[in-house]
């Protein structure tokens, strides 16, 4: 069941589309064990991503950044594609990647290193996101045959 979904962006008047929710990309969670710096877990748990389907068929992927994990809302943003491909350009491109990166650490705490880990954090929700639309297209194809 779709319902009318409402997606607040920094700068910019809501997104408002129909649809539904089909999966969350939370930041690190605190089972995840050793996967690098805690200063880059900390900033990881600041980031939420969101996968909508559309009425339409296509997708929406909302991007959270927090002040702090749990905290009030940074900045948001919103990207919109009839499939994979051109999301992922998108959440690629230095306009996505760049705010995801560059979330400031603590002044102790070594910027390169974090942006490093947080790249890669990055690269692999991007991966997770097309896994997941590939799987829902394959699913959707499947059951037309």
């Amino acid at each position: 069941m779709t319902e009318t979904i409402s997606i607040p962006r920094s700068g910019d008047k809501a997104l408002k589309f129909h649809g539904k929710l089909v999966d969350r990309f939370a930041g690190a969670s605190p089972d995840a064990g050793d996967l690098g710096s805690k200063a880059a877990d900390d900033l990881r748990r600041r980031v939420e991503v969101y996968l909508y389907e559309t009425d339409s068929e296509s997708y929406v992927v909302w991007v959270v950044i927090r002040s702090e994990a749990g905290g009030a809302l940074e900045r948001s943003a919103a990207y919109a594609g009839k499939n994979s491909e051109e999301l992922i350009r998108q959440l690629r491109s230095p306009g996505c990647v760049n705010p995801v990166i560059n979330v400031p650490p603590r002044p102790d705490e070594d910027q390169a290193l974090i942006q490093r880990e947080l790249r890669a954090h990055w690269d692999n929700v991007v991966q997770l996101i097309e896994w997941s639309i590939d799987e829902r297209e394959k699913a959707h194809h499947a059951m037309i045959r």
